[in-house]
């Protein structure tokens, strides 16, 4: 009988200790869900003022900002085809099944072990900024059709066109500064075509904000439906985590729409800050513009004028197969062969720069009539708008010595004659376009007044500050130390 009791009593306690382990564990598994969905979505990262933005807020942005980036790439995937790409994100399809399944990891637990990204928390902060102090300054609160309008200008081109399709080009390739010089205009308006694709179904007069409305619903409908014909085209075998949408169409409305009121508080503010170009503005530009006349080192060979007998003989060619012919090559000049070339054409370089300074009006006729630069002449020498690095807006790059001369220019002033290692340059800097620069002072005071009301502003936690680095000394090299001076390498 003690037996009997004494196993009853073991287990009793091992059936108690069994219950507690388990409750233990329940406890656990409830409270990390609670801790996981209710406090760590609830916990405060930054505060605007009366603004507050969550964990949860976070992710809501996070998940915007994924769809924002979406949108522009399903744009391109729309006018160009799903499997092209431009720049090295990769084809347009792919990128858009990246960032699908970027979508269906935020908010999970192996998403929130990652450090928040302070420069979407910097952003959230300075749309908290201008969203307050547009309203309160200057009475800025745009309405839905005025966001819808502004959304239709910028991705109205994947509506159905209406008239004749409009003739895109493909894009460009990045060229080196071995490539000449000129960017030519073609090649400009390539990119941009590329970049920037025009409306064809949109009316060119700004739509009213009730038609802007249909208009911008229709554009969410093509760009959702692409965004579904990518994911559909995936092969069967793919994962099904990968073929499901992870975004629905109103969260992509809604996302389109808060991006583009962001960017037309900004518009307006930069509008109410500055009306028009102050008469004694001197502010440098990031870019400039730029044409030039081309005499290249050395002279390149003129073309023959086509005969009767080229025109028989090129046809006989065409009709009957041959061998590839080898080019003959060039010789090389010596460097003594090719300084006596480039003062030979320095002399007329001379010569065209006299007859400019005479006649400054007539730079773009002359370009066409003289410039030996094939891609820029019949454009009248334009080369397009380029940085101090020389990278132009077709993701070409000018070589140094023709950059650094046109910048050094005024607006409408022409250079003397600049060597480079293609030849002699003769180079005018184009003035602004008035609206590209009333824009750009825009953007300027725009971006002074932001940090106006960061200065203002009650923002908790402050933006940490950018330490200063202190400069040291470098250590002295001694036999003791075994150190190398700053700059030495040692074996």
């Amino acid at each position: 009988m003690e037996a009997q009791q004494r196993e009853a009593n073991v287990q009793r306690r091992v059936i108690l200790a069994l219950s507690g382990a388990v409750g233990i564990a329940l406890l656990l598994i409830i409270g990390g869900f609670v801790y996981d969905r209710l406090v760590l979505p609830s916990r405060t990262l930054k505060q605007v003022n009366n603004a507050t933005l969550s964990r949860g807020d976070y992710e809501r942005l996070t998940r915007q900002e994924t769809i924002q980036q979406m949108a522009r790439t399903l744009q391109f995937s729309k006018l160009f085809g799903s499997n092209q790409s431009f720049g090295q994100g990769g084809r347009f399809d792919e990128q858009i099944v990246q960032a699908n399944l970027q979508l269906l990891e935020i908010g999970t637990s192996r998403s929130r072990q990652e450090p928040v990204a302070d420069t979407l928390v910097s952003q959230w902060v300075d749309q908290q900024l201008a969203e307050q102090a547009a309203q309160q300054q200057f009475q800025i609160n745009p309405e839905g059709g005025e966001v819808d309008q502004l959304l239709v200008s910028e991705l109205g081109s994947v509506l159905p066109a209406t008239g004749t399709p409009t003739d895109t080009a493909g894009i460009t390739e990045t060229v080196t500064a071995e490539a000449s010089v000129a960017a030519t205009a073609e090649a400009s308006a390539a990119s941009t075509a590329a970049t920037t694709p025009t409306a064809t179904a949109v009316p060119t007069a700004t739509p009213l904000p009730a038609e802007a409305t249909t208009l911008a619903n229709q554009v969410v409908d093509e760009l959702y439906n692409e965004y579904l014909n990518i994911l559909g085209a995936l092969p069967e075998e793919a994962p099904e985590r990968q073929r499901t949408p992870h975004a629905a169409k109103e969260e992509m409305a809604a996302a389109l729409r808060a991006q583009y009121r962001q960017q037309l508080i900004q518009q307006r503010v930069g509008e109410a800050l500055v009306k028009e170009i102050p008469a004694d503005d001197a502010s440098e530009p990031d870019r400039i513009s730029a044409r030039h006349i081309l005499l290249q080192v050395p002279k390149p060979s003129p073309t023959p004028e086509p005969t009767a007998a080229d025109a028989t003989e090129t046809a006989t060619a065409a009709e009957t197969p041959t061998a590839e012919a080898t080019p003959t090559p060039s010789p090389t000049p010596s460097p003594e062969e090719l300084e006596t070339l480039f003062a030979e054409r320095k002399t007329e370089a001379d010569q065209i720069y006299q007859r400019l300074i005479a006649n400054p009006e007539t730079f773009a006729d002359v370009a066409r009539e003289l410039s030996e630069d094939q891609g820029s002449a019949a454009q009248g020498g334009a080369v397009g708008t380029f940085d101090r690095q020389g990278q132009t807006d077709s993701g070409q790059t000018l070589v140094q010595p023709f950059v650094d001369a046109a910048w050094a220019l005024a607006e409408n002033e022409i250079s003397q004659p600049v060597r480079s290692e293609f030849g002699w340059h003769i180079i005018q800097r184009v003035p602004e376009d008035p609206e590209t620069k009333l824009e750009r002072l825009r953007q300027a005071a725009y971006q002074d007044w932001i940090a106006q009301q960061r200065q203002q502003a009650t923002i908790i936690p402050a933006p940490t500050p950018t330490p200063t680095e202190v400069p040291v000394e470098p250590a002295e090299q001694t036999p003791e130390s075994g150190v190398a001076p700053s700059g030495t390498t040692t074996p």
